[in-house]
């Protein structure tokens, strides 16, 4: 018997993963966090919520589409406070959040003010 004690053989194991932040932004944003197990259904909603996303913002790089993921979720509460947040429905409304999330500008323009 070999004394070797490792799973994978010396040059088999599998390459780490590269990490996926816009998938741990949408994770996070439907309250599911790091250490919780995913169901293959529950991974598969997040993978075909992130799939639209990305199609949507195509020239966004994972760190970048995570921003946005987390700047549209923060407002979820406020534009549906009755309606759970899940990747679908983030999804389902994602057009509708992307005004909610931008400040209004706080200047003036004088002419526009200004009436004669």
């Amino acid at each position: 018997m070999s004394e070797q004690t490792e799973f994978f053989p010396d040059d088999s194991a599998p390459a780490p993963r590269a990490r996926d932040h816009a998938f741990e932004a949408l994770c996070e944003a439907w309250g599911v966090g790091e250490d919780v197990e995913l169901t293959r259904d529950q991974r598969g909603r997040v993978n075909a919520a992130l799939k639209q996303l990305r199609e949507v913002h195509p020239e966004l790089e994972s760190y970048e589409l995570s921003i946005v993921i987390k700047q549209r979720a923060a407002n979820w509460s406020s534009v549906y406070p009755e309606i759970a947040l899940t990747p679908q429905a983030l999804t389902a409304h994602w057009a509708s959040l992307e005004t909610a999330w931008k400040a209004p500008s706080m200047t003036t323009n004088a002419s526009t003010t200004r009436r004669r």
